[in-house]
């Protein structure tokens, strides 16, 4: 046995919150440990149910805490090491047998620590994962930390550094949005970070932003050149919704500020979206409704206003991204076959494991009956559906669109729904939003309109917040950022 793992057991058998989870250390090296817990009851909700949650968060912290703990020494009267922060994503319930959380420090400094963790079951099946900052207490005069020894002066090296350690970061957020909902922001804002609301369109928008780290927020024009010009201690662009096409990405570039987009927060509320989309205009909803509401009950005859199934039909995502993804899995369970178009392609394993299979752009058109859209918007995807790409669909199709509303030349949709080029669309996003209200498109019987409304669901102001504020987290603590857009991938 190794002198690192016998000195991790060593520590793990005088602690007595491991001893009483019974976790044992199976591995360890510089920077990373193994452990083991067996599940007994006193570890479940209740006997023969499953690992009660409070366990896992128990795991992930004691995982990054044993990893840290191989990287100093624990000496008498020497180092210690404290919790700073501990956020834990909870993914599948484990039942029996043991489960395994493999710790790993990411970055390390004197006095703080960056790590993560990942649970899984005997099998390797992912139950959770998580991320955990702590503090590394150095020997305080007269004892132990903790021991109720001296404080040390102002003046000494580690006291300089615990001052290092409490240094407070600025994220400025705009724009303000409604309070119910800026009170979800609250509880999850991370300790050491204050958060400050700003309307900005105000003067004090740009004097608040020349000593932030972070914006937080919706892609706004004031994201520009004489912004990042401002401001000079700027480390991220956090934004809480998936595009970012009104940031002015080649300033960005030149500030070496990177912009991240949400992580997916809003993929599930779009796909699901999508999939309405899909069967509203499969079903005619929007024209049955109107009908029922203006007294007529069943229009004409089902051979003249024909209602379709997506069972059997072939659904065509352009973007297979975190969303296009989403919304694959939630077809397949509609029956429907599934092919893609992506600049990015997939293995052939993992178009296996997505049940989906890889075509070309114009291959994807003449094939599909739902096509549904997911792309950025950007100087290769505006307009990317004009004349000649409605006239390449099917006659028969359907198109979706719930990403952007420039990516679609406007007045050609108009006319494929028109002439009947394709039977019908539904849309969430337009060209100019709002649009005008006598827009041509509003006269057409074959369209349904949401109001740009497919991503922000109650659910997932949350998950946007809390993906935001652990990426905030991981760039202050010297870790790069996550979901940067592809333009900025590198800078």
């Amino acid at each position: 046995m190794s002198d690192l793992l016998a000195s991790v057991r060593a520590r793990a058998q005088d602690n007595l919150f491991w001893r009483h989870l019974g976790i044992e250390v199976e591995a360890a090296r510089e920077g990373w440990v193994r452990l083991r817990v067996p599940i007994r009851d006193e570890v479940r909700n209740a006997p023969g149910a499953p690992l009660h949650g409070g366990v896992y968060s128990a795991l992930v912290d004691t995982a990054v805490g044993g990893a840290l703990s191989t990287l100093h020494d624990a000496a008498a009267g020497g180092v210690g090491q404290t919790t700073l922060d501990l956020n834990v994503s909870f993914i599948a319930s484990a039942t029996e047998g043991a489960v395994f959380a493999e710790g790993r420090i990411l970055k390390k400094g004197r006095t703080i620590a960056f790590g993560e963790a990942t649970i899984t079951d005997a099998a390797g099946r992912l139950l959770a994962t998580g991320r955990a900052t702590y503090m590394i207490l150095g020997k305080i005069a007269g004892g132990r930390s903790g021991d109720g020894g001296t404080l040390p002066s102002a003046n000494t090296p580690f006291a300089k550094e615990i001052a290092v350690a409490d240094t407070r970061h600025k994220i400025v957020f705009s724009p303000p949005l409604p309070s119910p909902i800026m009170e979800l922001a609250k509880p999850l804002l991370p300790a050491g970070f204050d958060l400050i609301v700003m309307d900005s369109t105000t003067p004090a928008f740009r004097k608040e932003m020349a000593d932030a780290e972070f914006y937080m927020g919706f892609p706004r024009e004031h994201l520009n050149k004489e912004l990042f010009a401002t401001a000079k201690r700027l480390k991220l662009i956090q934004l809480i919704s998936a595009g970012y096409d009104r940031v002015d990405v080649n300033a960005a570039r030149e500030a070496r500020v990177p912009i991240a987009n949400n992580g997916g927060s809003n993929s599930v509320a779009v796909a699901e979206a999508a999939m309405m989309l899909m069967l509203s205009v499969a079903k005619r909803l929007a024209w049955q409704h109107k009908n029922v509401t203006a007294g007529k009950w069943r229009v004409g005859d089902f051979s003249q206003n024909r209602l379709y199934e997506l069972s059997g039909k072939t659904l065509g995502i352009v973007g297979l991204g975190t969303i296009g993804k989403k919304v694959a899995r939630r077809a397949k369970a509609f029956d429907m076959t599934v092919q893609y178009y992506d600049i990015v392609r997939l293995t052939e394993d993992q178009e296996d494991a997505f049940g989906v299979r890889f075509v070309l752009f114009d291959e994807l058109l003449r094939t599909s009956d739902v096509v549904s859209l997911h792309v950025p918007l950007n100087a290769v995807t505006r307009k990317m559906m004009g004349e000649r790409e409605f006239a390449s669909m099917k006659p028969t199709a359907f198109f979706i669109n719930t990403c952007r509303g420039p990516v679609v030349d406007e007045d050609a949709l108009f006319k494929a729904l028109a002439t009947n080029q394709i039977v019908a669309a539904g849309l969430d996003v337009m060209v100019e939003e709002p649009p005008i209200s006598d827009h041509p498109l509003f006269g057409l019987e074959n369209v349904t309109i949401t109001p740009h409304t497919a991503g922000p669901t109650w659910e997932n102001w949350s998950k946007a917040f809390r993906n935001g504020f652990d990426n905030i987290q991981r760039v202050a603590a010297g870790l790069p950022a996550l979901w940067v857009v592809p333009e900025l991938r590198g800078v």
